[in-house]
């Protein structure tokens, strides 16, 4: 089990906070991070706290969330479709991942 207090695998609690603010409260968009981690880094005159969006990703993903395994279900719509105008979602299958 973890210490209260490891962060890892972020430098500490403020990069945490800041990563789930980003991706997982405003899921800002990579472009608008990268914009806000390059205009944090400038303000204090620091390099960033991530280098970028895949950065920030590559660090959530590499978090030790447990020994439950993933698994992937392909959805798909299986109802009648319309006669005209189908849209795109009832056609395509999606994988989700849980």
């Amino acid at each position: 089990m973890k210490a209260r207090d490891n962060w890892s695998p972020f430098e500490g609690q403020a990069e945490f906070e800041l990563a789930e603010l980003i991706y997982c409260k405003e899921k800002m968009l990579r472009s608008n991070t990268n914009s806000f981690l390059n205009l944090i880094a400038k303000k204090h005159d620091a390099n960033p706290i991530f280098d970028n969006y895949d950065h920030l990703c590559g660090t959530i993903d590499a978090m030790e969330l447990g020994d439950g395994p993933w698994e992937r279900a392909t959805l798909q719509y299986r109802r009648k479709l319309p006669a005209t105008n189908v849209p795109e979602w009832m056609t395509e299958s999606y994988e989700v991942y849980y």
